[in-house]
């Protein structure tokens, strides 16, 4: 059976015999299902994971043009045109290897630990409030409240919602828009919308991206992407009370952080 699916704009194809499991992937990706072709991997699903032992941080070897990526509950090697992939049966192994296809292979983005909202990428690592700000506007409102992707293409800027959302929530938007401000959430900041230099966004917008290589080729992709976004756009420090900020203003506070994108 297929399974097609397609994540900041990038098309990927499963085939895989257990059909089972492409029913329920179906079923979590419902909102990020593709047609078009893309990398193809032959899927093998497997009932146990392959190392007892935990690890989060998946291994990337690489090999000229081969990636070899691994953790306990998934194998996969691939080239430019895809490979193959054993899974642990479970959603959450599936859902972790998209995370590291995706930041592997989508040269032109990488994915930003990051909610999204009114065309704001609001960065933040774990517990700067990106689920409790996505909580606040409500899910019509964000493309994203954990991982969002961050594109330039063709000299434009742009965010996308991705199916990766906090506490393992199938993401529901699937689309890009243009990126007008970034916008780091600061919970220890004076209250309200102030800006940031760029110098010290640089800092902080690298320290949320998703990056599982650490070879100075991917470091200077990394970077180059990462200064051309503070450059590209007004970035800004938000704080509120999330307690008693109500959504309308919270909706204006994020309106009122930045501009149109130069």
């Amino acid at each position: 059976m297929r399974l097609g699916v397609e994540i900041v704009g990038r098309p990927f194809e499963f085939e895989c015999g257990d059909a089972a499991f492409v029913v329920e992937a179906r079923r979590r990706y419902r909102h990020f299902l593709s047609r078009r072709p893309g990398m193809r991997f032959e899927v093998t699903v497997v009932e146990k994971r392959f190392e007892p032992r935990w690890r989060v941080a998946p291994r990337i070897e690489m090999d000229g043009r081969r990636i070899r990526a691994w953790r306990p509950d998934f194998r996969s090697e691939f080239g430019p045109r895809g490979g193959t992939l054993a899974v642990h049966r479970v959603a959450s192994a599936f859902d972790s290897f998209l995370r590291t296809l995706v930041s592997l292979v989508v040269r032109d983005g990488v994915l930003v630990h990051a909610a999204c909202a009114e065309r704001r990428l609001l960065p933040g690592r774990s517990g700067a409030g990106k689920s409790t700000f996505g909580a606040t506007l409500g899910s019509h409102a964000i493309l994203s409240d954990e991982l969002t992707g961050l594109v330039r293409r063709r000299g434009r800027w742009s965010v996308w919602g991705t199916p990766f959302w906090g506490n393992f929530t199938p993401g529901i938007v699937n689309r890009g828009e243009p990126l007008e401000a970034i916008v780091f959430l600061d919970r220890r900041a004076e209250r309200g919308v102030h800006p940031l230099p760029a110098a010290e966004a640089l800092v902080r917008l690298l320290e949320c991206v998703l990056c599982f290589r650490d070879d100075p080729e991917e470091a200077r992709r990394v970077l180059d992407l990462c200064a051309g976004a503070v450059r590209a756009v007004p970035c800004l420090r938000l704080s509120y009370d999330a307690r008693s900020t109500p959504r309308e203003e919270l909706r204006r506070m994020v309106r009122a952080a930045g501009g149109s994108a130069q």
